[in-house]
C-alpha cells in the first residue's frame, strides 16, 4: 500500500470532529488549527463530502487526544476502501445483535441481510483519507475533500 501526503498540518490541534449524516451526502468536518509553511497559524476546517464510511481510533493511554496533527494522507488501494466499508457493515450487524435484534439469517428481506449498498459501491469513485494525530488516527472514505481556512 502507498500513501500521498495531501496536507502537512504538523504542530496543530484538532479540537473538534463533526459527522453530519445525510445519506449519500454525509459530510465530515475536522476543525483544526496548525502552522503553515510561512509560520502562520491557520484556523481551518478539513471538509470531506459524500462520506461512505468513517473509522477512528483514539490513543487514550499515550497522550491527550488530538493534540498534534501530523498530516492528511490519501491511501491508495481499492482493497483498503472495500475493507473499511465491509468492516462498517459487519459492525452494524454486530451492534444490532448486541441489543437483542432477532436476526433471521436465512431471510433475504431481513434488515441485516441487505447488502445492496455494498454491492453498488464502486471503489474507484471514492478516496480513502487518513488524518494522523498524536491522539489517534481517523480514516474517512469519501468522494472529495477540501480545506476551508477560517
Amino acid at each position: 500500500m502507498s500513501a500521498v501526503c495531501l496536507l502537512k498540518n504538523f504542530d496543530g490541534t484538532m479540537p473538534r470532529l463533526e459527522v453530519l449524516p445525510d445519506g449519500g451526502r454525509t459530510r465530515v468536518l475536522l476543525h483544526t488549527r496548525y502552522w503553515d509553511r510561512e509560520d502562520r497559524l491557520v484556523s481551518a476546517d478539513v471538509e470531506f463530502s459524500d462520506v461512505a464510511a468513517v473509522r477512528f481510533s483514539v490513543n487514550y493511554l499515550g497522550s491527550s487526544a488530538g493534540s498534534e496533527l501530523f498530516g492528511l494522507y490519501e491511501l491508495a488501494g481499492e482493497e483498503e476502501k472495500l475493507r473499511l466499508l465491509k468492516e462498517n457493515f459487519a459492525g452494524r450487524r454486530r451492534d444490532f445483535l448486541l441489543t437483542g435484534y432477532d436476526w433471521q439469517a436465512e431471510d433475504p428481506a431481513d434488515l441485516l441481510n441487505c447488502m445492496d449498498p455494498l454491492e453498488r459501491f464502486d471503489p474507484a469513485d471514492y478516496h480513502l483519507y487518513q488524518q494522523q494525530t498524536e491522539g489517534g488516527v481517523y480514516q474517512i472514505l469519501a468522494r472529495t475533500w477540501r480545506l476551508k481556512e477560517r
